[in-house]
């Protein structure tokens, strides 16, 4: 009986040992991963002059309400917040854009919005640059031109923490970094394409839905499962425009995060994008995102 439970003993020791080793190993490839430098061509952070010159603060307002950077993600003001806390995923801080808009360079917040690589090379993390890397440059602009006019608060101190499950996911590939995905990235999408009637429609669907129905528009899973964007095929036109502009479902459903986000970003849209949204979404289903060649 001694020999058995000495080899029992050996075994969970090789057990424990071979759990520790993976944990480190786990550790290491997800730091190197959150470390890792990303370079962004210069002629890429530029934008349009014109673009810059013709910047609508109000405009940019309005847009960082439909995005969700303001009275969204980083706080009702932009200021910045514990957006997710999740025990053993992540504690997650929205920066105070306020602030990096009064102390980086326009080439700075391009690189972190479109590109979604920080001043240090490193990528941000959680934030949809897959998504805001289509946004053209006179949006972006405004954005920018809104954000430089707000009164900048003080940046919050506190930093990211990453609990086991998220190092795992980052570490199997399962959570890539923005930067891995937006500097792999094709052309941006041409909003006023004549020959496409889905242009804005489909920009539109991306920098706006894709954050919470993935990229492809396909649904995702985030904490919660999101479907994919064919169901608008349920709603017509007025139901739709209800549902953009006070969160209620058909037959007056509360459907739970996207009324709250309809009410307090979608409802920004104006009659024009909710029009070229539903036409995209209703004719297509976003499906034109994952197989373009049968469209």
């Amino acid at each position: 009986m001694k020999r058995v439970l000495k080899w029992v003993g050996y075994g969970l020791g090789a057990v424990f040992s071979l759990a520790i080793i993976a944990v480190l190993a786990i550790y290491a490839r997800s730091e190197w991963l959150l470390r890792k430098h990303w370079e962004v061509p210069e002629q890429a952070l530029a934008l349009e002059g014109a673009a810059i010159a013709e910047a609508d603060a109000g405009e940019g307002r309005r847009l960082a309400l439909v995005l969700g950077c303001y009275n969204g993600c980083h706080g009702e003001r932009a200021d910045g917040q514990v957006f997710v806390d999740r025990p053993n995923l992540a504690r997650l801080i929205a920066p105070s854009l306020s602030h990096l808009a009064a102390t980086r360079s326009d080439a700075g917040l391009v690189r972190s919005i479109r590109f979604g690589v920080k001043p240090d090379g490193t990528s941000v993390r959680a934030m949809p640059s897959q998504a805001l890397y289509h946004m053209t440059d006179a949006q972006l602009a405004s954005v920018l031109a809104f954000l430089e006019s707000q009164p900048p608060s003080d940046p919050i101190e506190e930093q990211n923490e990453y609990r086991f499950f998220a190092r795992l996911g980052i570490a199997l590939g399962q959570f890539p970094t923005p930067a891995a995905t937006t500097t792999a990235m094709p052309e941006r999408l041409d909003p006023d394409d004549p020959d496409d009637p889905h242009a804005q429609g489909r920009r539109l669907a991306v920098i706006a839905c894709a954050e919470c129905h993935g990229d492809d528009l396909q649904g995702a899973e985030f904490g919660l499962t999101t479907p994919a964007l064919g169901i608008v095929r349920g709603y017509d036109r007025d139901a739709f425009g209800t549902l953009m502009r006070t969160g209620e479902g058909i037959g007056g459903r509360d459907l739970g995060l996207m009324s709250r986000v309809a009410r307090g970003r979608f409802s920004a849209l104006t009659d024009d994008e909710v029009d070229a949204l539903y036409t995209y979404l209703h004719e297509t289903g976003g499906r034109d995102l994952v197989e373009p060649a049968t469209q």
